[in-house]
């Protein structure tokens, strides 16, 4: 027999956890989205090309730091919820592993300045960005996830980029100040390290446990395949951006920069949804809840891109500023992405994950990586290697996505055999 009053709580935690996740994207997303045209304006489009490189350089960084912890640790502590002693194990040794990983990428990044252009010639700032992924090894994400107290996580983001946004309008004022930027995100992030911990000594009452370097290493061997999957996806993006500064100048860097910028600031508004539904999905594989998200979101996802199609140039003009307007088309060509991601978010590690199949959905991304590369380096042989047909390569890309992951749906009848147990 059916709990009416526990689903119904199950589902109001769910709610709950979403709305938290949406305020968070306030503060992760609105508050950056708010220094973004100013940045455009007062950094000039060198140096916010060069700007935009950094930032994806330090995105391999921080995945490989997180190493997919915010998946695999926030699974063990969402199993263990109610063992202390198990969370507070899981809590320090994932702790110990990111700094582990942290130092293994401050000496893989002293090894490619001399190699790569753009941070040969701004080795301090390089380091400078790297602030932001060593207080990411202390914010604990995964911890709030997994006991679905997102609201923690929320209050937290918001006092830290609003610190880091109000500092960014007095201390960046032209390209010369370039090196604020890191700093000033360092220092919010900062903030934030504070504010979690406070709370997970005073009012959660977890401390931190003396880990084992050998307790630490498993970890990580646990977060391997959602980590390949993580470090995959970033061949979408912030490898095709590396790839780049090795043959466009900054000002084309710009033009892609402030272009995918517009489309992952979008893409941004899934993640709530599907950050949401991943720890409520492990205890309860809810997939009718999953096809309910889809009919919503879906009309209102469509409408959005045609709103994006053809008001692009007046969406780069208000965003980034008129002089970025040679980044119209390549915007134009890149809101397929907005389209294909969602679904494929959804029925990724929230739908497929949770039934078993972890390992499909690391090589639905595997391969569509591999496509996406082999895809990078046809156009360059080719001679086409331009923003614009790399914009196209980045949404053909999310649609092969898309469709393999789907067709793991439908091989593992996942939607079938939920239809079948809401009948009964």
């Amino acid at each position: 027999m059916i709990n009416i009053n526990k689903s119904n709580n199950n589902n109001k935690v769910f709610v709950k956890n979403t709305i938290m996740q949406y305020l968070m994207v306030v503060a992760q997303y609105v508050f950056p989205l708010i220094t973004f045209p100013y940045l455009t304006r007062v950094l000039a489009t060198e140096a916010y090309g060069i700007h935009t490189y950094m930032t994806s350089v330090v995105t391999y960084f921080q995945l490989f730091v997180d190493f997919g912890f915010i998946l695999s640790s926030t699974e063990q502590i969402a199993k263990n919820r109610d063992d202390k002693g198990i969370i507070q194990k899981i809590f320090s040794d994932t702790v110990l592993a990111k700094l582990i990983l942290f130092i293994v990428s401050i000496a893989a990044l002293s090894i490619l300045i001399p190699f790569q252009p753009i941070l040969r010639c701004y080795p301090g700032i390089s380091y400078l960005y790297m602030g932001t992924v060593f207080f990411s090894i202390f914010t604990a994400d995964f911890l709030f996830r997994g006991l679905e107290k997102m609201e923690v996580l929320t209050y937290r983001f918001v006092a830290s980029k609003f610190v880091s946004t109000c500092m960014v309008f007095v201390f960046v004022k032209s390209s010369s100040d370039l090196f604020w930027v890191p700093i000033l995100n360092a220092t919010g992030s900062l903030v934030a390290v504070i504010i979690t911990w406070i709370h997970i000594y005073k009012k959660l009452n977890i401390h931190f446990v003396l880990p084992s370097v050998k307790n630490a290493l498993i970890q990580i061997k646990k977060s391997t395949v959602y980590f390949v999957s993580n470090i995959a996806t970033t061949a979408f993006g912030a490898f095709t951006t590396i790839v780049m500064g090795f043959s466009l100048n900054p000002v084309q860097i710009s033009y892609w920069g402030t272009s995918y910028n517009l489309i992952t600031t979008v893409q941004s508004l899934y993640s709530p949804i599907t950050n949401s539904l991943f720890p409520h999905m492990v205890g309860k594989r809810d997939v009718k809840l999953v096809r309910k998200l889809l009919m919503i979101f879906m009309p209102i996802i469509v409408i959005g891109c045609i709103i994006c199609l053809f008001g692009a140039n007046l969406i780069i003009t208000i965003m980034c500023g008129s002089e970025y307007l040679g980044g119209t088309t390549t915007f134009q060509l890149l809101v397929p992405v907005l389209l294909f991601s969602f679904p494929a978010m959804v029925v990724g590690f929230p739908l497929l994950g949770t039934f078993g199949h972890t390992k499909d959905v690391t090589k639905s991304t595997v391969i569509t990586a591999i496509y996406h590369i082999a895809g990078i380096a046809f156009l360059y042989a080719i001679g086409k290697f331009t923003i614009e047909y790399i914009a196209i390569l980045r949404s053909s890309t999310e649609l092969l996505l898309l469709a393999i992951r789907l067709y793991y749906c439908k091989k593992y009848k996942l939607f079938r055999s939920n239809f079948e147990r809401d009948k009964a």
